[in-house]
């Protein structure tokens, strides 16, 4: 009998609802009512009565459920034994574009509070190579700073931060409480090559007729904060912490660029790892919503 089936049926008989209990489960609607329909195959009885609104337990899905319910307590019981007497793994992916000083606070959250896991952070070119990765089981979970919209892939928006103008402590923007777009005509600025908004960028300072001078392309956000420390120019980069001490952040005027990193992972899978990781990203987003 598939243990996977018997929790079906526990969370459909609280549910009272296929697409409830779906959502539950983490799987699509069709894979929920496959695992119930075998299990009454398995079992050879009826467990639910449907019609278009409702399902009902029959008198045998009475007589099953806290049969069930206690096969699945004592199941959770040895797998908490069994995370506490092994060594757990966390497998976290990531791109070689993605910030990394934006998702280490979480990294760290995680650690401290599950000090026996091992997080393992296994880095790949792309978001593509990433989900191939994913799709092996070979991480648990991936972050990236754009979007996706594939069936089977769950995702939640990790931290949502918005690009200020970082200058030089020594740059006449610093004594500004705030930049017109218009000041930045000619000046030294830094680009960030891993910018997913790079192209909004540069089409707003198209539009307002603005020509910046370009000198130097950085692959990361850690190099473009540097070069800014060492005055070598201005940049547009995410606003991590509110007073830098090796360089300021100047809000833009009529600017609005916010930079996004997703969590994604497989909807089928839900491990451990994975699910007391998830429960610190909800945690971690309260911490930055009081911040």
């Amino acid at each position: 009998m598939n243990l996977q089936f018997v929790k079906y049926f526990v969370l459909l008989a609280e549910s009272k609802s296929f697409t409830l209990a779906a959502k539950r489960a983490h799987v699509v609607q069709s894979t929920f009512s496959s695992g119930i329909k075998k299990l009454e195959e398995q079992l050879n009885c009826l467990l639910f009565f449907r019609d278009k609104r409702n399902v009902f337990l029959t008198t045998e899905g009475q007589e099953l459920l806290p049969k069930a319910k206690k096969l699945l307590a004592n199941w959770e019981e040895m797998q908490t034994f069994k995370e506490k007497t092994s060594r757990q793994v966390l497998k976290l992916g990531l791109s070689p574009d993605l910030d990394f000083t934006a998702i280490l606070p979480l990294i760290k959250q995680f650690h401290k509070r599950y000090p026996t896991y091992e997080v393992q952070l296994v880095e790949k070119s792309c978001v593509l190579e990433l989900l191939e990765t994913l799709k092996k089981n070979e991480i648990h979970a991936l972050f990236s700073k754009m979007t996706l919209s594939i069936e089977h892939i769950q995702q939640k928006l990790i931290r949502e931060d918005p690009l200020g103008l970082a200058v030089p402590l020594n740059h006449p923007f610093a004594k500004l409480p705030q930049v017109d777009v218009r000041l930045l005509h000619q000046s030294n600025f830094i680009e960030r090559s891993n910018c997913s908004k790079r192209d909004e960028i540069l089409d707003f300072f198209q539009s307002h007729q603005i020509k910046i001078n370009t000198v130097f392309k950085a692959k990361g956000d850690e190099m473009a904060r540097a070069l800014v420390s060492a005055g070598l120019g201005i940049s547009l980069i995410p606003v991590l912490e509110k007073t830098p001490k090796s360089y300021h952040i100047i809000p833009l005027k009529a600017a609005n660029f916010k930079r996004k990193i997703f969590l994604q992972w497989a909807k089928d899978s839900l491990a451990p790892p994975l699910k007391y990781f998830l429960e610190e990203v909800q945690f971690f987003q309260e911490q930055l919503a009081l911040v």
